[in-house]
């Protein structure tokens, strides 16, 4: 990371954007490594990213300085990386071919469906109520199934670290749902 940002002080409504467009040019391509790691589509990391840029640019009048601008910026990229992530897994895409036409029919019933909504909700809320160290490696690796290395990476910790989370979370959620049944 280059020390251009360091020390650099919260700013302020009349402040001019030198400093962060500044920060933002020499960032960028790593940036741009990060939204691709997560994404590991070009088209989709660069939306990620101008999308990043413009959240960066609307939050910067808030910016209070405890951080690197760089490092700010980082987590406004995973951040947004991750939400399209989610997003993703709400709206699975279905080639044209496979929905044009479909036929048949489901054995699965109506009781079925209420069931699984409940499991799925007992789960979400068992995930809520982890530490919050726990909480993140376990929504991250298991739920939004990212390779563990790039969790990690966007923890700040090791992997051995991330592993430990991951098993203290999920002995807390078996736990923790075995008392819900």
């Amino acid at each position: 990371m280059s020390g251009g940002d360091r020390g650099m002080q919260p700013l302020e409504a009349g402040d001019p954007l030198e400093p962060f467009e500044a920060a933002v040019r020499r960032s960028t391509p790593r940036l741009m490594a990060v939204a691709l790691r997560y994404l590991r589509d070009p088209e989709e990391a660069a939306d990620v990213l101008q999308d990043a840029f413009l959240s960066a640019i609307r939050s910067l009048p808030h910016f209070e300085g405890r951080a690197q601008l760089t490092t700010w910026l980082h987590r406004i990229v995973v951040n947004a990386a991750l939400m399209r992530l989610r997003s993703r897994r709400r709206r699975p895409e279905t080639p044209l071919g496979e929905s044009v036409g479909r036929v048949g029919f489901s054995l699965e019933t109506p009781e079925w469906h209420l069931e699984r909504l409940r499991v799925r909700q007992q789960v979400r809320e068992a995930v809520a109520r982890l530490p919050p160290q726990a909480r993140d490696a376990v929504a991250r690796c298991d739920l939004l199934e990212l390779d563990r290395s790039t969790v990690a990476r966007s923890l700040g910790i090791q992997r051995d670290a991330l592993k430990m989370r991951l098993h203290r979370g999920r002995r807390a959620l078996r736990n923790d749902l075995s008392r819900h049944r």
